[in-house]
This record gives C-alpha cells, structure tokens and sequence, in this order.
C-alpha cells in the first residue's frame, strides 16, 4: 500500500496491495471492529461481519452494528463502501475518515438498511436488495 494514501478506493479498477489472495483475507479481517462513516461525516456503528465474493475473495459486504449492545445489525454491500482504510488505526480518540471505513451513503440511510442474513452468506439477490434498500439500485433513494 502506498504509504501517501491514507484510504483505498473500494470499488478501484486497479488491484490494491496485498494482492495476493493469501494476504487479501488477512487485510479484510482487520476491518472487524473498524468504526464506519457515512457520507456525511457521522458515526453509522462499528464492522462486526465481512463478506466476500465466492469465486475471488473480494469484499461483498459487511455488516455493521450501530451500537455496541445493539441487537440491530444492517448489511451493507460494497457498493455503499467508498473508502477502506489503508491501515488499522491505533485507537484515535475519535473517529478519523482516514482510520473508518467511508460509505457513499449518509449514516441514517446506512442505518435504515436490511438486516443480514441468518447464515454466513450474502446471495447475489441479497446483496442487490440491500443496495436497492439503500438506493444505490432503481427504487430506492439516497441519504447524503
């Protein structure tokens, strides 16, 4: 990872290090935990699942939990996804842009989306309903 970019555009044409596909689990599990901001600036919850695609091992989705007791989760797909951080942060007091994982999507609309599923794994048809859910498809509507 360069070291002058302090996030890794989510949806980048270009392969981000680590490109290995051993390494690129490793660098996605660190994501647990990670504070995630909307559009706008504020605190949408914390990454508590991340999913990946089947056949590459790119990132599907995550899903995030609001509040750290809370028992209300929402899937967001890596479409909503803007930014990740190119580094694990080191505890900032608060939340930085460039230690959070960036949503294209304001946190209210973030926090309106579908829950996750039951099992471990995100369809294909689910990951385009949460998407539609937080209208970055046809039929739904965006929060800035």
């Amino acid at each position: 990872m360069p070291e002058h970019s302090p996030s890794v555009p989510a949806g980048s044409a270009e392969p981000v290090p680590p490109s290995t596909r051993a390494e690129r689990p490793l660098r996605l599990q660190r994501l647990a935990g990670m504070t995630v901001l909307g559009s706008d600036g504020r605190t949408v919850g914390r990454v508590r699942d991340i999913y990946q695609q089947d056949d590459s091992g790119e990132l599907a989705a995550i899903t995030v939990m609001p509040r750290q007791l809370s028992s209300r989760a929402v899937l967001i797909p890596s479409a909503a996804i803007a930014a990740l951080p190119a580094e694990p942060p080191e505890e900032p007091a608060e939340p930085r842009a460039a230690d959070a994982v960036q949503l294209r999507i304001g946190a209210d609309a973030a926090r309106a989306g579908l829950r996750p599923p039951d099992t471990a794994h995100a369809t294909a048809e689910l990951l385009r309903e949460a998407e539609t859910a937080l209208g970055l498809r046809a039929g739904g509507c965006v929060d800035a």
